[in-house]
C-alpha cells in the first residue's frame, strides 16, 4: 500500500479543511509524493521503482453531482479524470523512477480543473485552477525506534517514534500512519485531519493501541508527512445571488513524502483441531500464546458466525470441549480476534 494514493490524500485534507457543504463539490486537488523505504535504523532511502507520484483529484459531494472530470497540466491539454466503480473521486495520475521524469510530463505550475455538475441549471460547467510550485517536500520520515518496530509486545501499547517533519506547521501540515495487513487491508491509522487525536506537522510520535496487532503477522506501516497549501478563494459552487451566496470549495495542493516500513509481532497463528469426544461433544485444539485472547465461534453456513465463548490463553495450547445444539447436522468452527 502507498500513502500516495490520491484517494488517501484527498480523505485526509477532507476532514480539516472543508467549509459549508458545497452542492456539487466537496474538494478538488493536485499532488506529488516522493516514497521511502526503510528497512534498518537510522536511514530510509527512496523506493528503487516508482518512487514519484503525480495525482490531480476531484471529491463530488454525491455520485451524481458531477458527471465528469478534466485537468490541463502547465502547456498541456484537457485530459480527463477516470473514477472507479467504487469511488466517489475522480483522479488520474501516474508514478515514475525518478523526480525528473515526473516532472518532465507533469511540471510545476498551474493546474486548471474543469467539471460538469448537475446543479444549477443552465450553468453546468465549473473550472478553477491550483499552483503547485516550489518543490516543497517534506524531508523523509525516519523511524527513530526501528529496532522495536520489529519485535512487538502485541500485549502492550506500541509508540511508533519518528524524526520532526522540518518546517512542519500545525495549521495545514498534517502526519499520519497507515498499518496494513499483507493483503493489503487496512488495520490501522491514526485520526484523520480534524478529528481528535490527529497529527499536526509538529507530532513526532503516535501510539498503537494494545491488542491490535496479531501475533505471528508481519504489517506494512507507511508514515506520511503532507506540506499542503490550501486555496479558499479559487472556486465559487452554485449560481449566486443575493439570496443564494455561493460556498467556497477548497482547493489543495500538496507536497508529500512517505516511508514504509515493517512491524512484526512474533508469536502463532493458532490452527484448529477437531476430533470427538465423549457422549457426541467435540474437543477443539489449538496452539495458542499466553495472554492473548480467542474468540471461538460457530457457523452452519460459514456466512452468520456465533460465539462459542471467549478464552484467554494461561499456557501454549488450548483445548475446549464443547456439545453440539441438538439438531444441528453441521456446524463449523472458527477462531476470531474478538
Amino acid at each position: 500500500m502507498r500513502f500516495a494514493s490520491v484517494y488517501l490524500i484527498a480523505s485526509i485534507i477532507l476532514a480539516a479543511w472543508l467549509p459549508a457543504p458545497a452542492a456539487d463539490v466537496q474538494l478538488y486537488g493536485v499532488s506529488k509524493t516522493r516514497s521511502y523505504a526503510q528497512v534498518s535504523p537510522g536511514a530510509a532511502a527512496l523506493f528503487p521503482t516508482n518512487a514519484f507520484t503525480f495525482a490531480v483529484f476531484v471529491v463530488p459531494t454525491t455520485l451524481t453531482s458531477v458527471t465528469s472530470s478534466a485537468y490541463t497540466k502547465p502547456g498541456g491539454t484537457a485530459q480527463a479524470m477516470n473514477r472507479p466503480p467504487e469511488s466517489l473521486t475522480f483522479s488520474a495520475g501516474a508514478q515514475y523512477n525518478t523526480q525528473a521524469l515526473m516532472d518532465a510530463e507533469f511540471p510545476n505550475g498551474s493546474y486548471a480543473f474543469a467539471m460538469v455538475v448537475t446543479s444549477d441549471l443552465p450553468v453546468f460547467n465549473r473550472s478553477t485552477s491550483l499552483s503547485l510550485t516550489g518543490d516543497g517536500y517534506p524531508n523523509e520520515p525516519v523511524i527513530v525506534n526501528f529496532a522495536a518496530m520489529q519485535n512487538v509486545d502485541w500485549t502492550q501499547p506500541l509508540t511508533v517514534q519518528w524524526n520532526p517533519f522540518v518546517g512542519g506547521d500545525t495549521q495545514y501540515d498534517f502526519i499520519q500512519l497507515v498499518i496494513t495487513r499483507a493483503n493489503g487491508s487496512r488495520l490501522w491509522a491514526s485520526p484523520d485531519a480534524g478529528q481528535t487525536g490527529a497529527l499536526n506537522g509538529a507530532a513526532t510520535q503516535v501510539t498503537i493501541p494494545a491488542n491490535t496487532l496479531v501475533p505471528g503477522e508481519s504489517y506494512k506501516a507507511t508514515l506520511g508527512f503532507v506540506n499542503a497549501t490550501v486555496n479558499f478563494t479559487g472556486y465559487a459552487m452554485g449560481y449566486p445571488n443575493a439570496f443564494n451566496p455561493s460556498p467556497i470549495v477548497p482547493g489543495v495542493a500538496t507536497y508529500s513524502s512517505t516511508t514504509t516500513f515493517d512491524i512484526t509481532a512474533p508469536g502463532s497463528t493458532p490452527s484448529l483441531i477437531i476430533t470427538p469426544g465423549a457422549g457426541g461433544s467435540l474437543n477443539l485444539f489449538w496452539n495458542a500464546d499466553i495472554g492473548r485472547t480467542y474468540s471461538l465461534r460457530s457457523s452452519p453456513d460459514l456466512l452468520i458466525w456465533t460465539l462459542v465463548q471467549d478464552i484467554t490463553a494461561d499456557a501454549t495450547s488450548e483445548t475446549v470441549n464443547i456439545t453440539p445444539p441438538n439438531g444441528a447436522t453441521t456446524l463449523f468452527y472458527r477462531l476470531f480476534k474478538p
